[in-house]
């Protein structure tokens, strides 16, 4: 028997300022968490261009298609939230489950992408 939330949990409000305080927890997190990864990324690209160019001071054919993903961030998805709560006159805020999930869970549309892109990186 599975967990079924009845319609008054389907939204719910929060305090505010717990909100503004759990958001700008998961956004130092994830700010960490990419630019962690970006220091090993741009350290991976020194050595791969570090290589192509060595190959190419000994005029060997060099293949420079470079095969580095770039670590992803959506910092900017945090900022929203916090400029919207921040800006909100009322004490309480309401929030449905995709909400609750977003800014007190800190899972996104957008969090296997991230995790995919920052784990090549040890991140």
């Amino acid at each position: 028997m599975g967990f079924r939330a009845n319609r008054s949990l389907n939204n719910l409000h929060y305090n505010r300022d717990e909100l503004l305080k759990t958001v700008r927890e998961n956004r130092d997190k994830h700010v960490q968490t990419h630019e962690a990864s970006m220091r090993v990324y741009r350290q991976e690209m020194v050595r791969v261009l570090g290589e192509l160019l060595e190959s190419a001071e000994r005029n060997e054919d060099v293949e420079h298609n470079i095969q580095l993903e770039r670590p992803q961030t959506f910092v900017q998805q945090y900022d929203r939230v916090i400029a919207m709560l921040t800006r909100c006159s009322e004490e309480e805020v309401e929030l449905d489950s995709e909400g609750f999930d977003q800014i007190v869970l800190d899972q996104w549309e957008w969090s296997d992408t991230f995790t995919f892109s920052n784990s090549s990186y040890g991140h």
